[in-house]
C-alpha cells in the first residue's frame, strides 16, 4: 500500500501459521528495507489505510485477527482476535484441537480458512469479513467431507484513538 507521501509499505506472508513481515520503500519500490517481523502470525495479510491515518491489518490462521497501528506500521499495539480458530491439521489432514492434536474440537464452527476481507465502510468503522466451516462426514464429495459447508460472517469494528 502507498501512504499519501509516496512511501510504500508491504506485509509479507512467510507461510501458514508463520510470522508476518513488513518491508518499506521510500523510492517508489527501487529499494526495500530489511524485513521486520510483525507481532502476529497469519496468511493473506490485508492492509487498509483508514481515513484518519491509522493502518489496519487483517490476517488469519491460526486466529482471524485485526491489528491496528497509528505510526505507519512501525508498531502494532492493538491486536484484536475477531474469531478464534481452535483447529489445526494433523499429519493425516484431519482438523483437530490445538491443545490436543488427537482430539477433534468441540465446536466445529471454530474452523476457518483464515482468508479474510477488510474495508473501511465509513470514517473510523471497519468491516471485517471471515469464514467458518464444519466438516461433514456424510458428504460424498471429499472436499465437503473434510470441510463441509462454509459460512461467511461480517463484523463491524469501530476504531477510535
Amino acid at each position: 500500500m502507498r501512504f499519501p507521501d509516496g512511501e510504500l509499505f508491504c506485509v509479507l506472508r512467510s507461510g501458514s501459521y508463520r510470522p508476518l513481515y513488513a518491508i518499506r520503500s521510500t523510492d517508489g519500490g527501487e529499494t526495500w528495507s530489511a524485513p521486520e517481523r510483525l507481532p502476529v502470525d497469519g496468511v493473506m495479510p490485508i492492509l487498509v489505510l483508514m481515513s484518519d491515518g491509522a493502518l489496519a491489518l487483517a490476517t488469519g490462521r491460526p486466529d482471524n485477527v485485526l491489528c491496528l497501528s497509528t505510526d505507519r506500521g512501525r508498531t502494532w499495539p492493538k491486536h484484536i482476535v475477531i474469531q478464534e480458530w481452535a483447529g489445526v491439521e494433523n499429519d493425516r489432514g484431519e482438523i483437530v484441537r490445538r491443545d490436543n492434536p488427537h482430539v477433534p474440537p468441540d465446536n466445529p464452527n471454530l474452523h476457518s480458512t483464515g482468508y479474510n476481507g477488510l474495508a473501511e465502510v465509513e470514517p473510523g468503522k471497519l468491516l471485517f469479513v471471515y469464514d467458518t466451516f464444519s466438516p461433514d462426514e456424510h458428504q460424498p464429495d471429499r472436499w465437503l467431507k473434510r470441510h463441509g459447508h462454509g459460512r461467511i460472517h461480517g463484523c463491524y469494528v469501530t476504531v477510535s484513538r
